[in-house]
This record gives C-alpha cells, sequence and structure tokens, in this order.
C-alpha cells in the first residue's frame, strides 16, 4: 500500500488526486517534464491555487520514485491539462 504526502492542499481530496495522477500519467510518458509545474498546473485547472511548496516537493518525489502517490479517490478521469 502507498502512502500519501504529509500534509495537502486545503481543497478536495478527489481534484487533488486527479491532479496528482495527471502529472505521473504525464511524467511516465515523458520523464523530461518539470514536474513541479506541471504539478501545479494540474492543481490550479481543478481550481487548487495556494499550494504548499514543501507538499509539492513531496510529491514529485515520490512521482520521481514510481510509487503511487495517494491522498483521496478521483473520479476516474486522468485528463491533463496538456490533453
Amino acid at each position: 500500500m502507498s502512502s500519501g504526502p504529509e500534509s495537502t492542499p486545503d481543497r478536495p481530496d478527489a481534484a487533488v488526486q486527479e491532479a496528482i495522477d495527471a502529472t505521473a500519467a504525464s511524467y511516465a510518458g515523458d520523464a523530461s517534464i518539470d514536474l513541479e509545474r506541471n504539478l501545479r498546473a494540474e492543481l490550479e485547472s481543478r481550481g487548487v491555487d495556494s499550494i504548499d511548496d514543501a507538499w509539492v516537493d513531496d510529491v514529485t518525489e515520490r512521482i520521481r520514485q514510481g510509487g503511487e502517490v495517494v491522498v483521496g479517490e478521483h473520479d476516474g478521469s486522468v485528463d491533463s491539462v496538456e490533453d
């Protein structure tokens, strides 16, 4: 079982999880992407505006390590802002 970051943005878990999943999918397709920028864009596209830098660092490190990051459930979509 995977674990999530120690803290999450003060937003609905589903939107945060969708953003994480979309970022991880983008990274799996192209490991040269700027993970931090991509995650922030995904979060902002879902209405998550206030994002803690330490949280972003934690999540992106977990993605780089190949682990699944779970903070909540999502609606099944992993559409990214690049789609």
